[in-house]
């Protein structure tokens, strides 16, 4: 299993712990060069489902990825 697939099923679980959702799946993209870091996860169908603004969305997901084991 590759380094994007693990970062799949981890939001998948953060998605399912946070927000009671399933079959929300995030994809995971390379960066390209210009950007800081090395993944982008687009969270376009998350917030289509929530229907309302990414920022909070986002940020919320980030700090419970970071405390999934």
């Amino acid at each position: 299993m590759n380094i994007k697939n693990i970062i799949e099923e981890k939001l998948s679980e953060v998605i399912l712990n946070v927000y009671q959702l399933k079959g929300i799946n995030l994809e995971v993209q390379e960066n390209k060069t210009e950007f800081e870091g090395d993944f982008t996860i687009v969270t376009f169908p998350l917030v289509k489902q929530l229907k309302k603004k990414s920022g909070k969305h986002r940020s919320r997901i980030g700090r419970s990825f970071n405390r999934t084991d």
